[in-house]
């Protein structure tokens, strides 16, 4: 089993990074728009509309719209979690080649760390 650290784009970090949200119903429809804005003000969108308008019930349509913002926003945050996760692992293996040249010039000229 690995010991390593499990890094998720969980519920709670996902709404950690919404900045605002704001609702748009456009007038004579049913379609529900929530735009969350990240913390790094990038605009997620989410939607949701009522087949029939005597059905349309606005609390309902912004919930929903919501839920696919969130859903869009947390596959975002996901990806970011893995550039993160990529960036760290480049300089690892960066740090590690400095760390043999430097040996290595060491053990040549006498001139290491």
């Amino acid at each position: 089993m690995s010991t390593a650290k499990k890094f998720t784009a969980t519920p709670a970090l996902v709404e950690g990074t919404i900045k605002a949200e704001a609702y748009h119903v456009f007038p004579g429809t049913t379609m529900t728009v929530c735009c969350l804005t990240m913390l790094n003000d990038f605009s997620v969108l989410g939607h949701s509309a009522c087949a029939n308008p005597e059905n349309f019930d606005a609390e309902l349509g912004k919930k929903l719209a919501r839920q696919q913002a969130i859903s869009r926003a947390q596959e975002m945050v996901g990806y970011s979690i893995c550039e993160v996760l990529a960036e760290r692992k480049q300089q690892k293996k960066h740090d590690e080649y400095c760390e043999r040249l430097l040996e290595a010039l060491d053990a040549a000229f006498g001139i290491g760390a």
